[in-house]
């Protein structure tokens, strides 16, 4: 913990300018994203909200937004390009997410990336129940067909 005005702040999490340097290779300028966080805990507050989320078509104002979140269990943007129209949602800002809607898999206008997560050590019980077998992601035909079933 640092101290900033006689108050215990907890360190800068977020890099922001290296942020911005990976965003700006993903994104393509002007492209609205979503930033979306669970279990957040935010500058200033000791509340923790359930998510947060924000829609974001300037990757600076993302990073900004970003650099309030002091701890949380996951921190996601939308790589691929969604609908410019969710931008009005939450404009360059994150806010609390209570009934309000996020992205849903028919708002994505384009998919140009398709994330895999290949790490297979993870705590029991934190994996999703989809989430395939780490050995498939070893495996010497994993790239291969995904090259040639998904990326054609």
């Amino acid at each position: 913990m640092s101290q900033a005005n006689g108050m215990a702040t907890a360190p800068d999490l977020i890099d922001q300018e290296a942020l911005v340097f990976a965003l700006k290779s993903i994104l393509a300028p002007g492209q609205v994203t979503e930033l979306r966080a669970f279990e957040v805990v935010l500058t200033g507050s000791n509340y923790v909200h359930k998510t947060v989320s924000g829609y974001f078509n300037n990757v600076e104002k993302l990073a900004e937004a970003a650099a309030t979140i002091r701890q949380a269990a996951g921190v996601y943007f939308v790589p691929n390009q969604v609908r410019p129209e969710l931008l009005a949602r939450a404009v360059n800002k994150i806010r609390p997410v209570g009934k309000e809607p996020t992205t849903t898999d028919q708002q994505v206008d384009r998919r140009k990336w398709f994330m895999v997560d290949c790490d297979s050590q993870r705590a029991a019980g934190s994996a999703p129940q989809w989430r395939l077998p780490s050995d498939v992601y070893s495996s010497p035909t994993f790239f291969p067909t995904l090259r040639t079933s998904w990326l054609t």
